[in-house]
């Protein structure tokens, strides 16, 4: 019996000292959350468009390389530069102003049709990789003898051009100024 109590009061103790000793929140240094996600989105956009002109390169550069599902992915790498470069744009402009930009701002509201086209693009482009490697792994057998069908360009570049030129018609481009609770990004 003494063996348990002396148990249970070592870990009493243990378990106080590790509430005495935790951290609170007045310990921990303040951090401008606007600040932090703005330089994270411009680090990361700057990185993908990186990595999207080293694709792009080595596909232009190696002709041994030129395979079409390498042909899809340079294509994959040029949306996502224009996608990185509008967020970059969009997020140096907002930050450079603050954050206050109004809901009819003309810039704002292009930025945000180019970058809702890309990301499209991007998307489709994505979706075109994968049933690509899925015709070639699991059928067996490519669409054909042509690199890149035009029917991927039509669809894939074509289908942000419906959309993108739609949502800034109706005005549902640029910053939603009633929401408080989200980054004043120009965006959707």
């Amino acid at each position: 019996m003494a063996l348990r109590e002396v148990q249970h009061a070592a870990t009493g103790a243990a378990q106080q000292l590790l509430v005495d000793t935790a951290p609170t929140t007045a310990d921990l240094p303040s951090i401008n959350l606007e600040l932090w996600t703005t330089d994270l989105a411009i680090v990361t956009s700057v990185l993908s468009c990186f990595g999207s002109f080293l694709i792009i390169f080595f596909f232009l550069t190696y002709s041994d390389m030129r395979t079409t599902s390498r042909e899809i992915l340079a294509y994959l790498s040029l949306s996502n530069i224009v996608a990185s470069v509008m967020v970059i744009w969009g997020v140096s402009w907002t930050s450079a102003y603050d954050s206050v930009v109004s809901s009819d701002d003309v810039q704002c509201q292009v930025q945000a049709t180019v970058l809702i086209w890309a990301g499209i693009a991007e998307y489709l482009w994505t979706c075109a990789l994968a049933l690509y490697l899925f015709a070639i792994i699991v059928r067996g057998s490519p669409w054909g003898s042509r690199r890149c069908p035009d029917v991927l360009h039509v669809v894939c570049w074509g289908a942000g051009f419906v959309v993108a030129p739609l949502a800034f018609g109706l005005g549902k481009t640029g910053v939603d100024v009633q929401a408080r609770n989200t980054a004043q990004w120009c965006i959707l």
